[in-house]
């Protein structure tokens, strides 16, 4: 699933950016973090964020945007791995 909405304790919406669902019903959330999120409280927010995220025992990766487009087989390794666990 892609931009799949999820409410935060605070009660605001938010989505994450691609989420997979194992057999065991885990979730693996693939989380792509451009140039914007470099900035000191962007960067501060997405780790308060993934934080909350792996508190519901979701597994999170996070990749930079360059590396989708330069490293696609290690992305794809990764996110096998993490669905075949």
């Amino acid at each position: 699933m892609r931009q799949l909405m999820r409410r935060e304790r605070s009660g605001r919406i938010r989505y994450l950016d691609a989420t997979w669902k194992r057999r065991d019903g885990r979730l693996v959330v693939a989380e792509v973090d451009g140039a914007l999120h470099l900035a000191p409280r962007g960067w501060w927010d997405d780790q308060l964020r993934q934080n909350e995220i792996a508190l519901t025992d979701a597994l999170v990766l996070r990749y930079p945007s360059i590396v989708l487009r330069t490293e696609e087989a290690l992305v794809a390794s990764q996110l096998r791995r993490a669905l075949w666990l």
